[in-house]
């Protein structure tokens, strides 16, 4: 799914109060799960495109430990940005989403290092099913972002 098309299917236009708790959180945390899922879609890029396959001598899979921590820290900020009991469901679509991303990323570490008992077939296989759980994953953001925008009553435009 093109990080673009989901973007504009995520980020509704909404109005309401910019004091409201529940619009201040639908906006912060939005606006990271953008940037985060931009970030996958690069990523998945570049694995599709071979570029990973013959950089054993890299420091790209830093990168990746790098980007597994930020998913790991956005995953536990979560609960630190205030909000409505509303926002429960979709506080933890985007918990789960997080997890799962960091959990790719060290797929991909993986891959990029080539140690060990080394098999890039089953690696790739990996990370494709972690890619595919993640599109998943944010079909249920998207769904469960809806849900709590209208259960906190905040309506959207478009």
């Amino acid at each position: 799914m093109g990080a673009r098309l989901l973007a504009a299917l995520l980020f509704v236009m909404l109005a309401g109060c910019s004091g409201d708790e529940d619009f201040a959180y639908n906006e912060h945390v939005m606006t990271q799960y953008l940037a985060h899922r931009a970030k996958v879609d690069d990523v998945q890029q570049s694995v599709e495109s071979g570029e990973f396959t013959f950089d054993y001598y890299s420091l790209k899979y830093r990168k990746m430990q790098r980007l597994s921590d930020a998913a790991r820290e956005a995953m536990a900020g979560i609960d630190n940005i205030p909000r409505s009991a509303h926002a429960r469901e979709f506080s933890q679509a985007l918990v789960h989403y997080y997890e799962t991303e960091a959990a790719y990323y060290l797929w991909v570490k993986r891959y990029i290092q080539k140690r060990g008992n080394f098999d890039g077939v089953k690696l790739l296989t990996k990370i494709n099913a972690s890619y595919n759980e993640l599109s998943e994953l944010s079909h249920e953001v998207q769904v469960s972002q809806l849900e709590f925008l209208k259960s906190a009553g905040i309506h959207t435009s478009g």
